[in-house]
């Protein structure tokens, strides 16, 4: 009697398993009203800084056709056609792009690096789609560059130990504006990615520190320190005002008169944000402190 009643219960157990559907990823399309489409536009030309690496020039207007060189862990890469043409985003259905961006996962298990998206991986659904559906409305531009694969090799040698972004599909909720700090935080942190730079990378004794600087950055045969840009007074920007941090986003000229390198901070971007979305951002770096 027992074995009837194992053999009745494996039996079950195998029919829901074999006969159970798997749920199928569920694809959003990109949204196509004027206001979502304004959103996307506003952050890929502004905070998101999209043109910085994939647009034609410094303008933040510029074509967005890629082919400017950046480097990582795993050598120089061109940045790619963002526009909808065949040698660009057309094969992208508008969730695949979210993914894309948020996880460096292309279709059919091709991969880019993730330090190039680091802090997109948290983009909330409503901007991710809304910048989405913005690219795949482009005029598209036909404009070749060549493109570079993360292969299985290369992920698990010189990228053994980097921080892997998740892959599984996830809803993200916006931030409300009305909550300053933490909406400052979200941008800081997910739309501007300014710890993509600023971040202080762990080593064997050293600890990580969040938007503490001291990296290394290299770009366009140029390295340069990245600098300390938490709220702490002796090492960061503690000792500047709300205001004072608003006008260098825009200018990149410090209190003290000292000018950035265009070329490594996409100041041009961030001028053109909304007051704001800067405050927001001064508010919450002058919260982080060492």
């Amino acid at each position: 009697m027992r074995v009837v009643l194992y053999f009745s219960i494996l039996f079950t157990l195998f029919w829901c398993v074999s006969c159970g559907q798997t749920p199928a990823v569920i694809q959003i399309a990109a949204p196509t009203d004027s206001a979502s489409i304004a959103r996307g536009q506003y952050l890929v030309r502004t905070l998101a800084a999209c043109g910085f690496c994939h647009g034609e020039s410094e303008d933040p207007s510029s074509l967005l056709i890629g082919g400017k060189v950046r480097t990582d862990r795993y050598g120089e890469a061109h940045a790619p056609n963002l526009t909808p043409a065949a040698s660009g985003i057309s094969a992208l259905s508008p969730s695949q792009l979210v993914t894309a961006v948020r996880t460096s996962r292309l279709p059919e298990e091709r991969y880019i690096s993730p330090e190039f998206h680091r802090g997109y991986e948290w983009l909330s659904d409503e901007d991710a789609y809304a910048v989405a559906g913005y690219l795949l409305q482009l005029p598209p531009v036909e404009h070749s560059v060549p493109r570079r694969d993360v292969g299985f090799m290369s992920r698990n040698t010189v990228g053994l130990f980097e921080r892997k972004v998740s892959d599984e599909d996830r809803y993200v909720p916006s931030v409300p504006r009305k909550h300053e700090v933490a909406f400052g935080q979200y941008l800081t942190n997910h739309v501007a990615r300014c710890g993509s730079c600023h971040n202080t990378t762990p080593g064997l004794i050293a600890e990580g520190r969040y938007l503490g600087g001291g990296d290394e950055l290299t770009i366009q045969g140029k390295t340069k320190l990245a600098p300390n840009i938490s709220g702490s007074d002796p090492y960061g920007i503690g000792k500047w005002s709300d205001q004072e941090i608003v006008n260098y986003l825009r200018s990149g000229i410090s209190p003290d008169k000292r000018q950035v390198d265009l070329s490594f901070c996409p100041v041009r971007y961030y001028a053109r944000a909304e007051e704001g979305d800067l405050l927001a951002i001064a508010r919450f770096l002058k919260t982080v402190a060492y």
